[in-house]
């Protein structure tokens, strides 16, 4: 079919007619700025109106470019063929007609239209091959920060694609708002400032009339009071100095029993980074809430650091005094020779960071929060009121209760909050310890409670843009 006859067809029908957005969806639609931003909760139908305006743009363009793009590759085979899919076959049905002579989905993968025009997918987690193509117009799926780019450096890099000429010429981005991040705080400068070539449509996750009740519930299970407000909700929060602006004395510090507890059959563990810190932790059967009952900190200094052997005979002596077994061990994975030794001494599961999602500091502080300050319910994570309230002068690393209040973000030279932690060689290895606690325990396979498993309500941690920017 010529493009001529398949642009005729289009000018016969209903846009809005035929693929029924939604009131909010509609407003990212409509607006033709040079850059817009879905600025939506999860569920809210971000990727669907995103798909549907490259879609919109692609058959408005005959022999134009495009580019729709995600954050890794396995996006484009898990979510973005099938919306593809599916609302092309509602065009088709349409119109009359199949718009798509080639659809290439292998890497690189892109779909040829009847009308000549050429829409790319490509993931932008590594930038570097999609420098030096130029489109008419660049669609970005959840800009956030990856393994590989920096959210600066993605923003900064796909929305100057976009310079050939095109009448749908632009950059959209649906996304969360992610914090005060570089690309969000550009958005809301321009709104300040009356800048017309930006345009932002905000929705929260109940705007979406198909988002079943239930299942907004199973989403928001699990989340801190923080990431409920912004990625349910839509808000765009500033970032915060601390870490863990969550954690209050008054809620988080308790008085507690060890050997009460392990009267009682409450399991613990131990959590250690290496010739630093350790801790145990009490885990209650009941409503599988932690406490950080105890802890090893090494009482050296800068200047002279405790050695391997001195910090071992120290570790055995802190085991024995909480029964001599824990349920498994948490560590550090740079040590994989430490660790066996740990697991074989004990007759216990040593653990670390399997995965390279694992291994995000990002992802380990954000679940740290979730249990601090859970969206529903009290805190899942706790204090002994017997821990170390303050850091000794002369003391190199930090007690728990002292780096939980006092742990912060890196700033850059402009005085800008960065998405870092300051690895001060204070603070940080109490919270690295913690960390991998934390991230072992939630792993699917480990049980806890006698073969009871907690599964996380959310099971992709690199999803959580909100670990980075508060």
């Amino acid at each position: 079919m010529k493009a001529t006859d398949a642009q005729s067809r289009l000018e016969g029908i209903d846009w809005c007619e035929v693929f029924r957005p939604q009131p909010h969806q509609m407003r990212f639609l409509a607006s033709r700025a040079l850059f817009r931003w879905f600025c939506a909760g999860r569920g809210a139908g971000k990727t669907w109106a995103l798909v549907n305006d490259s879609i919109l743009g692609a058959v408005c363009d005959p022999g134009g470019k495009s580019l729709l793009t995600v954050r890794v590759g396995n996006d484009i085979s898990q979510t973005m063929n099938a919306e593809l899919d599916e609302q092309f076959s509602i065009l088709q049905r349409a119109t009359g007609i199949n718009w798509i002579t080639k659809w290439n989905r292998t890497a690189p993968c892109y779909l040829r239209l009847v009308n000549g025009h050429t829409l790319w997918l490509r993931p932008y987690d590594k930038i570097g091959q999609l420098r030096g193509t130029r489109y008419g117009r660049v669609n970005i799926d959840e800009l956030m920060w990856t393994y590989t780019v920096p959210e600066r450096t993605a923003w900064d890099q796909l929305r100057i694609l976009a310079t050939l000429p095109s009448p749908m010429r632009g950059v959209a981005v649906a996304s969360s708002p992610n914090g005060m991040s570089p690309a969000t705080r550009e958005f809301v400068d321009a709104q300040k400032d009356g800048d017309s070539r930006y345009h932002v449509t905000r929705a929260l996750a109940t705007d979406n009339e198909f988002l079943a009740p239930e299942m907004l519930e199973a989403i928001s299970r699990g989340m801190s009071k923080r990431a409920y407000r912004q990625e349910i909700m839509a808000e765009i929060l500033r970032s915060a100095d601390v870490v863990f602006p969550e954690f209050d004395l008054d809620r988080h510090v308790i008085p507690f029993n060890a050997a009460a507890a392990r009267k009682e059959g409450w399991p613990w563990i131990l959590a250690c980074d290496w010739n630093t810190y350790a801790c145990a932790i009490y885990v209650d059967p009941r409503s599988f809430r932690w406490v950080i009952a105890d802890e090893l900190v090494m009482k050296d200094t800068p200047e002279r650091k405790t050695g391997h052997d001195r910090f071992w005979h120290h570790l055995l002596e802190f085991v024995k005094r909480h029964g001599g077994k824990p349920r498994f061990s948490a560590c550090d994975r740079a040590l994989p020779r430490y660790n066996a030794k740990l697991a074989q001494t004990l007759g216990v599961h040593s653990d670390w960071s399997r995965s390279i999602e694992e291994q995000s500091v990002a992802n380990g502080i954000e679940e740290i929060r979730d249990m601090l300050d859970p969206h529903e319910g009290e805190p899942r994570l706790v204090v002994s009121s017997s821990l170390d309230s303050l850091k000794p002068e002369d003391q190199r690393v930090a007690p728990m209760r002292h780096a939980l209040g006092t742990y912060r973000y890196l700033r850059d030279r402009f005085g800008q909050i960065t998405d870092t932690p300051k690895k001060d060689d204070v603070c940080d290895h109490s919270i690295d310890a913690l960390s991998y606690a934390v991230k072992c325990a939630n792993r699917r396979w480990i049980s806890l409670l006698g073969g009871v498993t907690r599964q996380r309500a959310w099971t992709q941690p690199r999803r959580r843009g909100v670990g980075r920017y508060g």
